[in-house]
């Protein structure tokens, strides 16, 4: 059978390096795709001396997914593979979380198995969809290389098989599959480019856009691979010079970038000797051990020379800025395009523009001819004046303000229309020490309001995980549950500002009705109300749909109406997530029929890839991943909502519940 066939051939090739005696694990839900995979396995392992094992996630989706998982285990058993494990990862009913759970649990069990290579079953056609949705989003090349066949111990092999031969393969075993219902629910982004956007394509523009998609990921994979390589020498030159070229002030507590004295051993060494041990030179020194966390092994301020980054092409120079901010501690999953290009623009547009803050805390300013770059940890990681550089605030400097008031508006403030995007590329665990540092402490009498939670009294600068329970609006008992931070209290907060700017301008010389969606829009109307400078009044609506904690149906009834009409004004609906988009859709109709002058709506979160329904928005704050996020007003039973920043639930967090 040539579908059979095709799927052996292609894991022979992707296990062929293997040594003898291997173990080889296929992660399998029982679709088509990942039960044809191991079958195939089970087939060509033993033929090249491996031993074959299987694996399957369930997610605790519905009452019937563990029985489910034990059907998948036992179709492992009788095609004799061997070990076969059934995984529990629950997760909040979303794509990203279920992924992020999935491929957390698979790689702890094949690590902890000792497994040579783990091989996961998607298809030419997932990585048709993956394009698709990544160009939806803007993405970069590195993006949109999709799915790489190797990446690290999980192995791809399928990426040239289409999903209908898998299919094919399946059934000429006699291997019973199960189709999962979410693949047909719409309400997924990627199901509705399955079913919807691909098949448009193939009838507009004619057949094989699923194979041109996949090639096109091959070759933009090939090229972000041979440009990152470029990038890591430019960055590993760049940053070896910044050491030898800054030896002297290293002692001084100014910029260090790795220990070395010349250009020469950094440079040789590579990238990680160059932004290694730089710590160990800077400000640390200085403010001795209870200053230093665990992200302090690495470098705690980087300097690059304008001219030698203004040299670089721009795909080299913005990947070595992006480098450089991974390097200091920057969330991988937070830091975009936006902050990327903020950064360049130190170098190719200088107006004298303030520091950009970066994700965690991280900022980077140009002082002269140089880029400083600063981490979050003690001195280097506030990018404040005084701070930034190099300086330890004492008598004669007063405290700044660690989260800016969403009424401090910079001049030529850019249009909000379209939201900042924030990645869920991966997984990274939340930097606590920047969320409690971006707002004042809350009712620790230890502390007094003139100071922040960073200073002692001598005025020297601690961590704040030196300082236990400081963590605003949640429970130390809690803060275990946050998995990643996606948006921080002071990224929020500029938001709001740029936001605020341009409503004013858009309605200038009008008053306007602010109405808030309980009760998760508290958090911004409060703050938004406060950064506009347009008069305006305040109305609040309850309303409740029908449908699972972590979706909506858009069957709503309205528990608490407005208490005055709102005819003839203009009204802004504020809210604080937009997520599958049909409750508020309703609402929209709703008020609509109650003739205002002019209706608009303000979100300061969006998910794209969750929305269901045609809304016009004029205001976004962030798109973020489809993902169950907390904070800032968005709760999880009526928990989290007081966090400052937004991030997500762990999976355990969310199996188990809120903690009483």
């Amino acid at each position: 059978m040539p579908a059979v066939a095709a799927v052996r051939l292609a894991v022979r090739h992707a296990i062929a390096d293997l040594p003898p005696g291997a173990l080889v694990l296929v992660a399998c839900s029982g679709g088509p795709d990942s039960l044809a995979l191991a079958s195939a396995t089970a087939f060509v392992a033993p033929r090249r001396a491996l031993r074959a094992g299987l694996l399957t996630v369930d997610h605790g989706w519905d009452s019937g997914s563990a029985a489910r998982a034990e059907t998948v285990a036992d179709q492992g058993r009788t095609l004799r593979l061997d070990p076969v494990e059934v995984l529990t990862a629950h997760s909040a009913r979303s794509e990203g979380a279920a992924r992020d759970a999935r491929r957390a649990a698979l790689l702890a069990a094949a690590e902890r198995l000792g497994a040579g290579a783990l091989l996961l079953g998607h298809t030419l056609d997932d990585q048709a969809e993956t394009v698709l949705l990544r160009l939806a989003r803007g993405s970069g090349a590195r993006s949109l290389g999709a799915m790489s066949p190797r990446d690290g111990l999980l192995r791809r092999p399928l990426l040239a098989v289409r999903r209908e031969h898998t299919r094919t393969a399946c059934r000429a075993e006699g291997l019973e599959t199960w189709d999962d219902p979410t693949n047909l629910d719409e309400v997924f982004a990627r199901a509705r480019v399955r079913h919807r956007l691909l098949p448009a394509l193939e009838e507009q523009l004619g057949p094989g856009i699923a194979e041109a998609l996949a090639r096109s990921a091959d070759l933009l994979r090939a090229d972000a691979e041979a440009l990152d390589e470029l990038a890591d020498d430019a960055y590993a030159r760049l940053a070896g010079l910044a050491s030898a070229t800054d030896a002297v002030a290293a002692a001084d507590a100014t910029a260090v970038v790795g220990a070395a004295a010349s250009a020469g051993p950094a440079a040789a060494a590579g990238p990680a000797a160059a932004a290694g041990p730089a710590a160990t030179a800077g400000p640390a020194a200085r403010t001795g051990p209870a200053a230093r966390t665990a992200r302090d092994t690495g470098p705690r301020r980087l300097e690059f020379a304008v001219d030698a980054l203004d040299a670089l092409p721009s795909a080299l120079r913005t990947r070595v800025l992006r480098r450089a901010a991974l390097a200091l501690g920057a969330s991988a999953s937070a830091l975009r395009a936006e902050h990327v290009w903020a950064m360049e623009q130190l170098v190719t547009r200088w107006r004298g523009q303030q520091p950009v803050p970066l994700p965690s805390g991280v900022t980077a300013r140009r002082r002269g001819d140089r880029i400083a770059m600063a981490g979050p940890s003690g001195i280097a990681g506030s990018g404040r004046r005084g701070a930034a550089d190099g300086g330890l605030p004492g008598a004669g400097s007063p405290p700044a303000d660690p989260r800016p008031s969403p009424r401090r508006r910079a001049a030529g403030r850019p249009d909000a229309e379209e939201g900042p995007q924030v990645s869920h590329a991966g997984v990274s665990m939340p930097d606590f020490d920047d969320a409690r540092l971006s707002q004042p402490m809350r009712g620790d009498a230890s502390l007094s309001r003139a100071r922040r939670p960073e200073e002692t009294l001598d005025g020297e600068i601690v961590s704040a995980q030196a300082v236990p329970g400081m963590m605003p609006g949640v429970a130390p008992s809690l803060a275990g549950d946050i998995g990643e931070v996606l948006v921080t209290a002071d990224e929020i907060a500029q938001r709001i500002s740029t936001l605020a700017a341009r409503v004013d301008a858009d309605y200038a010389g009008r008053e306007l009705l602010l109405v808030g969606v309980l009760k998760g829009a508290v958090m911004v109307m409060a703050d938004l109300s406060r950064s506009l400078r347009t008069p305006v009044t305040m109305e609040f609506m309850a309303v409740s749909s029908y449908g699972s904690a972590t979706s909506s149906s858009g069957v709503v009834r309205i528990l608490k109406d407005l208490d005055r009409s709102i005819e003839g004004r203009d009204v802004l609906v504020v809210e604080d997530i937009i997520d599958s988009g049909l409750t508020l859709s309703w609402l929209l109709k709703n008020l609509r029929s109650r003739q205002p002058a002019s209706l608009e709506v303000l979100a300061l979160f969006r998910k794209p890839e969750a929305i269901t329904v045609d809304i016009d928005v004029r205001y976004v704050g962030f798109d973020i991943p489809s993902a169950f996020v907390v904070g800032y007003g968005l709760d999880y039973d009526e928990h989290y909502r007081t966090l400052p920043f937004v991030g997500t639930l762990t999976p355990e967090a969310i199996a188990r519940g809120p903690r009483p």
